[in-house]
């Protein structure tokens, strides 16, 4: 509070080549003592960092240089612009890291190295906490989804807000991460399938999550009073939306129209609260719709097709939930037997049904009906064949 007041007479004036939102002109914020100031024209910047430098010498502050930079965003002019601080010239980067976000100006997404920087550290958080294994056993799958919302959660819906992933190259990457953790918890194999990590450990695809999330901050863009900022900067959004241009709002519809069951909407329709609720359902269908076509289109993990789940006291749910903790994963304490049902129901085994279907060094895939059980050699080695009607010799 005391800093704001200190900062509260900062005045960097008006310039013709300011900004403009929703006719507002905005041309700097600052987040504690991380001043960012920007400008259409170097030479409306070089007004504002004269005005930043005076204000500073007026209240006894020091501008550091050395931390100072400066980046430029779209096509490189002929001559680049030098700018000074104190007669001293600032360097200029093509990335640079402000309030957690590195922004990069040599790609066509200038949020890039987001993705990259936050899966890197899930992973590095994944294998640092399943080496602590061998120390203290095997992790549950109860507290290993606690741990997973506390460690790894919050670097993968890192910033999902504004940054959109319009890119689904770049979503890879912190779906690799998520992924990962989930098969060390349940452990089973990475040739495993990706839906069956939701539905039996209750964890939302990091995909739909993040977009869950930036619905969330639409929708308290929506309530927000008109003499703020960020309503008048949202306001400035929804017309370039309408008028075609590329935009937050667009990319939002981008994105949902990319989901595996596509979400389709309007600009109006994101303005409106009710609309948000009926999208945020919708969103959560096309989620589950798309993890029961996956499992129930694929034959590895037969068993898990039309589940039936009963209450506690045995009755049977008339609706079995998709994305939930399966209570086998309760029920199972013994590590090694809850490693092997899960596998034996997961298609994450070592039966020849699976070790033969993909292709190894010096062999090719193997045919269904040629991978026969290694003891009796009369029939496909599969998880019904192992549990019913093996002959061992």
């Amino acid at each position: 509070m005391l800093w704001n007041i200190y900062f509260s007479d900062l005045d960097i004036p008006i310039h013709n080549d300011d900004v403009l939102l929703n006719g507002l002109p905005v041309s700097h914020v600052e987040q504690a003592d991380d001043v960012a100031i920007w400008s259409m024209s170097p030479e409306g910047l070089q007004v504002k960092l004269d005005a930043f430098f005076l204000w500073c010498l007026r209240n006894s502050m020091v501008i550091s240089i050395k931390k100072t930079k400066w980046m430029l965003f779209g096509c490189l002019p002929r001559t680049l612009p030098v700018f000074l601080i104190d007669s001293k010239p600032i360097e200029l980067v093509d990335s640079y890291k402000y309030v957690g976000l590195q922004f990069i100006s040599t790609h066509r997404y200038i949020l890039q190295t987001v993705y990259n920087i936050k899966a890197s550290k899930a992973r590095n958080i994944t294998r640092a906490m399943f080496a602590l294994e061998l120390a203290i056993g095997c992790l549950p799958p109860r507290e290993g989804i606690i741990l997973y919302m506390a460690r790894v959660d919050p670097h993968l819906i890192f910033g999902c807000e504004i940054v959109l992933d319009i890119d689904l190259s770049l979503l890879g990457d912190l779906e690799q991460a998520q992924c990962q953790y989930l098969r060390r918890l349940l452990g089973i194999s990475k040739r495993s399938m990706r839906a069956i990590l939701f539905t039996e450990l209750g964890i939302e695809p990091i995909r739909y999550r993040r977009l869950g999330l930036a619905l969330g901050y639409l929708q308290s863009l929506l309530i927000q009073p008109d003499h703020r900022v960020v309503r008048d900067a949202f306001t400035h959004l929804l017309h370039l939306a309408r008028s075609g241009h590329a935009t937050w709002v667009n990319d939002l519809r981008s994105t949902l129209s990319k989901l595996p069951i596509p979400v389709h909407c309007t600009v109006d329709e994101l303005t409106d609260a009710d609309n948000l609720a009926r999208l945020r359902k919708d969103i959560r269908q096309s989620c589950e719709q798309s993890l029961t076509s996956d499992i129930q289109a694929s034959v590895r993990v037969h068993l898990l097709h039309n589940r039936l789940e009963f209450r506690e006291d045995g009755q049977q749910l008339h609706t079995s939930p998709i994305i939930t903790l399966r209570a086998y994963l309760d029920v199972i304490k013994v590590p090694k037997h809850r490693h092997a049902f899960t596998r034996l129901i997961t298609s994450s085994h070592a039966l020849s049904i699976e070790r033969l279907r993909y292709e190894e060094r010096y062999r090719s895939p193997i045919p269904r009906e040629w991978r026969l059980c290694h003891f009796c050699r009369g029939a496909v080695e599969d998880e019904c064949h192992a549990l019913m009607h093996r002959t061992l010799f």
